[in-house]
């Protein structure tokens, strides 16, 4: 609502995108580094484990699609179940569509 507000007093600013992150971000209760990977994981990766991806700076697609197994092992808690769930949710983020440029700055708020 807050952002659809924002839509109406600011002519031409699309919150679409913000609001669809802030949205992931607190169902899945991540940090903004892993929204990208939650898009193609959702669920099927727990809240522990987008952590431990983000405290290994492993959040970009280039980066994860150049771990091997072995680390995704040691990061996702020994479940091999999970390292599938990250090859194919990898795949799926391969072959989505490009991401939209990001979102330009909001203006300053003026009293």
């Amino acid at each position: 609502m807050i952002a659809r507000a924002s839509e109406v007093l600011y002519a031409g600013l699309d919150l679409q995108q913000r609001t669809a992150r802030l949205l992931l971000r607190l169902d899945l209760g991540i940090q903004g580094p892993a929204v990208d990977l939650a898009r193609h994981a959702g669920r099927a990766l727990d809240r522990a484990d987008y952590l431990r991806l983000c405290e290994a700076r492993l959040t970009e697609r280039e980066a994860l699609t150049a771990t091997d197994d072995t680390r995704f092992l040691q990061l996702l808690g020994n479940d091999a179940r999970k390292v599938t769930v990250m090859r194919e949710a990898l795949e799926r983020w391969r072959v989505a569509r490009p991401a939209a440029p990001p979102a330009a700055a909001l203006p300053a708020y003026q009293q």
